[in-house]
């Protein structure tokens, strides 16, 4: 028999950028989003911890560079998915950001280096 029925799922995840745009309610990729990896101008992810209390949702990410150079970090998102999985695949609707900030001054992480990133979205009303 066919599957009947699918899910509509939600997903986020933090990235960092080593460039600048302005905000905008359509944003769907940092303007020079750096990739997870070891590998040059790459910057190495760890696991996302994401926290909730009341009235906020803190991210938190760890990052490490094996690049074998600098990487400069200016911007910093929470991109965001809607997904409709059906068993056999799943399908990604829409991707927005949630939160993008450019820093007023750039965070350099030197090879071998490590930082970690927080973003807290609070909620009032």
């Amino acid at each position: 028999s066919t599957g009947c029925c699918s899910n509509i799922n939600f997903d986020m995840l933090m990235q960092l950028g080593s460039g600048t745009q302005p905000f905008s309610l359509t944003l769907n990729s940092l303007n020079a989003p750096i990739s997870n990896g070891t590998g040059t101008g790459q910057l190495n992810y760890g696991n996302e911890n994401i926290y909730y209390n009341n009235n906020s949702i803190s991210i938190v990410m760890p990052v490490s560079n094996q690049s074998g150079n600098t990487i400069q970090v200016s911007e910093i998102g929470i991109q965001s998915y809607i997904m409709i999985d059906n068993s056999t695949q799943i399908k990604v609707l829409k991707t927005y950001y949630l939160s993008y900030d450019t820093l007023i001054s750039p965070i350099s992480i030197p090879n071998g280096g490590s930082a970690t990133f927080q973003i807290v979205i609070t909620f009032s009303g």
